[in-house]
């Protein structure tokens, strides 16, 4: 669906290094059910926008991590599409059998965070798809702040992909 040079074209164009995650991209495209390159244009960039660059797998910025804590406890921002809040790990850990509502750190292995982040894409995402990038991430990761960097992130994924973007 998506090559090597595609994946590390479009981390690169926005500024990103790869990090070895093409596998775990690939894999997760095949967990998370994407069906075609429009698809994963759109994960991709989502997952490279709310990880910055697919780096990053918790909350780590000293001011966003204090307040996620007074907010949310334990639960802090945690996978490439950050849960947060007791609801969202309790639900997680339903849905995949995990205990993640007892082990909220788990998902900061790359493993886990894979697997979140495409249960996250199938619950709260892919049913925002026929109504194209805006409404998805507006939808489902609540962006009004930061627009104009996701829709240049998922631009830059687009020409990767030789693809149109569809906002």
């Amino acid at each position: 669906m998506i090559s090597f040079h595609e994946f590390c074209n479009a981390l690169r164009n926005n500024g990103y290094q790869t990090y070895g995650r093409y596998q775990g991209f690939m894999n997760a495209c095949e967990m998370a059910s994407v069906q075609d390159r429009d698809e994963a244009a759109m994960f991709l960039a989502s997952l490279i926008y709310e990880s910055d660059g697919l780096k990053y797998t918790k909350e780590c910025d000293p001011k966003t991590l204090t307040e996620s804590k007074k907010i949310y406890g334990r639960y802090i921002r945690r996978g490439f599409f950050p849960l947060k809040s007791i609801e969202n790990y309790k639900a997680a850990s339903v849905d995949l059998g995990e205990n993640y509502d007892e082990n909220p750190e788990k998902i900061e292995k790359e493993e886990h965070s894979w697997k979140v982040s495409c249960w996250y894409w199938q619950m709260f995402c892919k049913k925002h798809l026929p109504e194209g990038f805006l409404k998805l991430t507006e939808s489902a990761f609540k962006i009004t702040d930061g627009r104009e960097k996701i829709n240049n992130v998922y631009t830059t994924v687009c020409k990767s992909f030789n693809i149109n973007p569809r906002f």
